[in-house]
């Protein structure tokens, strides 16, 4: 349905263009929780998940995207709807460029759903509400315990700082650097962090989506998958 737009705000604008499309369906979860299977599972169920993937399946178009707003604006999204400034047009113009790459193959007027599969997407969830009012949320929670053991990455830059704490103006953390070769020495804890904060902001998040967000335990995809599988296919 398309959105009539009132203002000059450039992310009401480009959400307006987006309205042409049917709304997304969006994974999002802690790195290393098994969303490279609920992926397939949605791709197998015709949805289209992107032009260009990694091998676990994410978008690598959305990622710039969440890369600027994390970098830039998270947690206070708040500047972006109170100003229609130069902040809020770089930020549509990202936006634009991410979902127009993203959507290559598939022609404008096509109905087929479609959406992504990327693991911070989870801390632009404001901003991606904003640009699909309609959209569907898919939140995997794997068992940290479990996640605590897979290694990813530090939080030895700035985006990463935000994503483990919530500020990129931490250096130290418990007396330890925030520094990869840090990380390498004890992983786990940080893993342990990371999970933590990405599981809260994703639920929290999450909440103000209501119906639109559907949580969905990985050990139940292991234990029943076909349970679990019918669940998310009816929820999208």
């Amino acid at each position: 349905m398309d959105r009539p737009h009132t203002t000059g705000d450039p992310l009401e604008l480009l959400a307006a263009e987006l309205s042409r499309r049917p709304s997304p369906i969006v994974l999002f979860n802690k790195s290393h929780s098994g969303s490279r299977l609920l992926a397939h599972l949605l791709q197998e169920a015709g949805v289209f998940m992107g032009a260009h993937l990694n091998e676990s399946r994410d978008s690598l178009d959305v990622l710039r995207l969440v890369e600027h707003l994390v970098e830039h604006h998270y947690p206070d999204y708040a500047p972006l709807w109170r100003n229609a400034g130069p902040a809020a047009t770089a930020a549509a113009r990202i936006a634009r460029e991410a979902f127009t790459s993203h959507l290559e193959g598939l022609p404008p007027e096509s109905i087929r759903p479609w959406g992504w599969k990327l693991c911070e997407t989870g801390h632009i969830l404001p901003v991606v509400d904003r640009l699909f009012p309609n959209a569907r949320y898919i939140h995997l929670i794997r068992d940290g315990r479990d996640v605590a053991w897979c290694d990813h990455r530090g939080p030895d830059s700035s985006f990463w700082r935000k994503i483990y704490f919530n500020t990129d103006r931490i250096r130290v953390f418990g007396g330890r650097p925030c520094t990869m070769a840090e990380y390498r020495r004890r992983p786990h804890v940080y893993n342990a962090l990371h999970w933590v904060n990405a599981v809260m902001v994703g639920r929290a998040f999450g909440a103000m989506l209501r119906e639109r967000y559907l949580e969905v335990r990985y050990e139940d995809l292991c234990s029943n998958f076909e349970c679990a599988a019918r669940q998310v296919l009816h929820f999208i």
